[in-house]
């Protein structure tokens, strides 16, 4: 079977992770190289119920799990099949 990879970009430039944070003007914003690990210790100290909740401590717990950090695409070198991209207010709903 043939392996397919994608990448899904959200919103055309992006210069730091933005991730929810407790308020929705309130975003935590971080470097592309902090390591997941540090960000999931940050969340958790911040509030660990309220990142529990919204889902935010689960993906960046698979995450860790599968990188170190973040990747921006612009420096990513992988090849990809398909690349979906999509304003990051679709994602807001």
């Amino acid at each position: 079977t043939p392996h397919w990879s994608f990448f899904l970009i959200i919103d055309e430039i992006v210069f730091q992770v933005k991730l929810p944070g407790t308020a929705a003007d309130k975003p935590n914003v971080y470097p592309f190289d902090t390591p997941y690990e540090q960000i999931y210790q940050d969340l958790c100290s911040k509030d660990k119920s309220a990142y529990t909740q919204n889902g935010v401590l689960n993906m960046l717990d698979r995450n860790r799990r599968i990188k170190r950090n973040p990747e921006k695409f612009q420096t990513n070198k992988d090849a990809f099949n398909i690349i979906l991209t999509c304003e990051g207010s679709l994602l807001r709903i």
